[in-house]
């Protein structure tokens, strides 16, 4: 499938769309890279496969299909589990972008008995880096630290497969984020900086430097540098809102970065034609 831009088609990715999404509920940290796959025939129907793995794990066809999706021609966005999350393969409408202003919609999240209900309170309108205007749907109730809402070409701005949130002894909360999105490599919705930064983290082949954590402590956290061989190495560190909150070069062996470890942050290592990048957890 293609990037539908129609009237009555949604205008969400069905081909070439990676989103970077961090995962920090439920007492653990599991940042995630959504993918749209290969599309698979089912029923007589088309669904694009979406694809799931962690920062540290190539992002290839090979990945985990959790979940499918398919549009309709009145500006939906259908979704079903695949057999490796549920036995149940019932499908349900994940984007509704021709709700308006006091309409309902039914969220399904796998493990809850029941959908929770949402009510449209707002609809706006954003340029998508790409210069797109996409239509904005927010609902009551918002969460506490993020507002519940749908954009067009992005879907939900916390992680834009939902239904796959929810365990069964946590609550379902607002932490995941989308960090950013690209669709075909170019960047679409997000933070650029945050997009940069990410696209470097993936498995390190063998002949690239991963620096190593000796120390993670309250006030910073320390790094084994010694695979670069005394090469120039620079060290961004960046907030979660993009923001570089620390920049250094140095060709030690060993790196000590002071920062609040009570917060998120994205590392960059950058020598020569090497890169790599994690996302630090809170301690």
């Amino acid at each position: 499938m293609s990037l539908t831009c129609t009237a009555q088609l949604p205008k969400f990715p069905f081909d070439g769309a990676v989103w970077y999404v961090l995962h920090q509920d439920y007492n653990a940290t599991a940042n995630t890279v959504y993918k749209t796959g290969p599309d698979s025939l089912i029923n007589g129907i088309t669904w694009t496969a979406i694809i799931t793995d962690f920062y540290d794990i190539s992002i290839t066809d090979t990945g985990n299909i959790e979940i499918f999706i398919r549009p309709d021609t009145s500006n939906r966005v259908w979704f079903r589990y695949s057999s490796l999350v549920s036995a149940d393969t019932t499908e349900h409408i994940l984007y509704d972008y021709s709700l308006q202003l006091g309409d309902t919609f039914l969220r399904y999240i796998i493990f809850k008995q029941s959908p929770d209900t949402f009510v449209t309170n707002y609809i706006a309108t954003a340029t998508m880096a790409n210069g797109a205007i996409a239509k904005i749907i927010g609902f009551q109730p918002a969460t506490p630290c993020l507002g519940y809402s749908w954009y067009e070409y992005a879907g939900f701005n916390g992680t834009p497969f939902y239904p796959l949130l929810g365990l069964p002894t946590a609550p379902d909360t607002c932490v995941p984020v989308i960090i950013c999105e690209t669709i075909n490599d170019t960047f679409i919705f997000g933070n650029p900086s945050m997009c940069m930064a990410n696209l470097a983290i993936a498995e390190v082949p063998g002949n690239l430097c991963k620096p190593k954590k000796t120390a993670q402590l309250l006030n910073g956290i320390t790094y084994d540098l010694s695979c670069f061989h005394g090469e120039n190495v620079l060290i961004r560190v960046y907030d979660l809102t993009g923001r570089l909150v620390q920049m250094e070069t140095t060709s030690s062996s060993s790196v000590s970065l002071v920062m609040d470890m009570s917060l998120s942050h994205i590392i960059n290592f950058q020598a020569d034609n090497q890169t790599y990048s994690e996302i630090i957890a809170p301690h």
